[in-house]
């Protein structure tokens, strides 16, 4: 089977380096989330009830546990770090390459 490309479009893409998207250590759905936050625009921060919002019509919902999960298969491999504040009840997450 070969790959059999669409025409490019001129604007609203990013370029994303090829050892994230075929970074073995990560899930296919965890590739799928850091591609997703790689394309947010700085200082976005992350939340859980958004990123479940995200699945919510899709044919597999993602669950909080679910996507717990796979912010901590990103946060194990670099991708992410963790920041909660003192009185924080929202913890917000920072995607870096």
């Amino acid at each position: 089977m070969s790959i059999i490309r669409a025409p490019r479009p001129e604007g609203n893409f990013y370029l994303l380096s090829k050892s994230i998207s075929e970074d073995r250590r990560l899930s296919w759905a965890a590739r799928g989330v850091l591609v997703f936050l790689l394309g947010k625009p700085d200082h976005w921060e992350i939340s859980v009830a958004h990123l479940r919002g995200e699945t919510a019509t899709s044919a597999k919902p993602t669950g909080r546990d679910g996507v717990y999960g796979l912010l901590q298969e990103l946060i194990n491999a670099g991708y992410v770090q963790r920041h909660q504040g003192r009185h924080q009840r929202h913890q917000r997450g920072v995607a870096q390459t």
